[in-house]
């Protein structure tokens, strides 16, 4: 399981329209670079958005990993 951001990464990027892929696996330790990978998609949590900070960025990509992690549980809806 795991959190994917498609987009243009306003928030690092600034206004370009350049489109990136970058999957997070969850709980997952290891060296992933030159490999292939597979990502299947499963529920939209949100549209992309620039945050006024790299902290705030951050904090809300915790909070969206913690609300799959609850949903995959069980506990929670997206």
């Amino acid at each position: 399981m795991g959190v994917c951001n498609i987009g243009s990464r306003p928030t690092v990027n600034g206004d370009t329209e350049d489109v990136t892929v970058e999957p997070w696996i969850l709980d997952f330790a290891g060296d992933l670079y030159g490999k292939t990978l597979e990502v299947a998609f499963d529920r939209k949590i949100r549209d992309e958005k620039r945050f006024d900070s790299l902290d705030a960025l951050r904090e809300q990509v915790y909070r969206d990993a913690d609300a799959v992690r609850q949903y995959y549980s069980g506990k929670k809806e997206i």
